[in-house]
């Protein structure tokens, strides 16, 4: 069973994606750019998890192409209890893998799966691109001419 914005009425919270069968349950929690969630989101996960009791638990957080590295680091050391685990992928892990899943199949799966890749590569870096916002940051520690003084 595939379940989208899953309400738990234990924990009052909502889970992104969710995949349940007799032997399997993972929590898919998308984010933008490179903010893991948050450890209370992630300790509702576990409880949720642990009570539906599945052999292969899986909390699973995909990320911004490139971040998996930095947002693993920000975990930290938490880790959910046995049997359950944490996986770190980026968008674009996931569209190789949808590709691959591909390969087999009909003619109408083969199509589907490559249109959710299709939509997913386009997604998947989730900058603007129309934007045209700079960050500047003065490593100076006098003032420029014409510039405000610097707060302090």
């Amino acid at each position: 069973m595939v379940e989208l914005q899953e309400h738990d009425r234990a924990d009052g919270g909502f889970t992104d994606i969710e995949l349940v069968s007799t032997g399997l349950h993972v929590i898919v929690e998308a984010k933008r750019g490179w903010e893991p969630p948050s450890e209370t989101q992630l300790r509702r996960y576990e409880a949720r998890l642990a009570r539906a009791d599945r052999p292969v638990q899986r909390v699973v957080i995909l990320t911004q192409n490139g971040a998996e590295t930095v947002v693993r680091h920000q975990l930290g050391p938490w880790q959910p209890t046995p049997p359950a685990s944490i996986e770190v992928l980026g968008w674009s892990d996931v569209v190789r893998l949808i590709r691959a899943a591909s390969r087999g199949g009909s003619l109408a799966e083969r199509r589907l799966a490559a249109e959710l890749a299709t939509y997913l590569r386009g997604v998947a870096d989730m900058r603007n691109i129309d934007s045209n916002s700079v960050y500047v940051v003065s490593v100076s520690t006098s003032s420029i001419p014409g510039w405000p003084a610097a707060v302090t």
